[in-house]
């Protein structure tokens, strides 16, 4: 049972660092986000050279949620609602776009193993991360091939 309970404690430690960078992804949507100083605490604390630096390393965690959480509704739900919230704003997507894994995602979709896409569980989570993958490769600029291939 010690190993039950450890996991119960990573998935509520989990799901508090998501909420936590949900409440920080709500802060970039105010207007004097360059002076909140929960932010530039932020970007001090990660040693980030910009406050979108602080974007990627959020990013960052959502991916690698994406690959160890697989099996935990609760985690990857959470999760894909943070992803989803990230590119509502156009810097934050011009920011997802640059980390090789969310390109691979939106651009080569079937060669990414995630082990939520084949559960039928997660039939929701599967629906909300090909609509946040749409709405990246709809701001790439690509043709209607790419999209049609998508």
């Amino acid at each position: 049972l010690p190993g039950a309970a450890q996991d119960e404690q990573l998935q509520h430690l989990e799901r508090a660092i998501v909420f936590f960078f949900r409440e920080l992804r709500r802060m970039f949507i105010t207007e004097d986000f360059m002076q909140n100083k929960v932010l530039l605490k932020m970007q001090a604390l990660l040693q980030a050279e910009s406050l979108l630096a602080v974007v990627r390393a959020i990013a960052t965690k959502v991916v690698a949620n994406m690959q160890q959480w697989g099996s935990d509704e609760t985690i990857i739900s959470d999760t894909l609602q943070l992803f989803s919230e990230l590119t509502l704003d156009p810097l934050t997507i011009e920011e997802l776009k640059k980390i090789d894994f969310i390109q691979m995602l939106v651009l080569k979709r079937g060669q990414c193993a995630l082990p939520f896409l084949n559960s039928h569980q997660l039939i929701k989570a599967r629906c909300n991360i090909h609509r946040t993958l749409a709405k990246i490769l709809l701001t790439m600029g690509h043709t209607a091939d790419l999209f049609n291939a998508f």
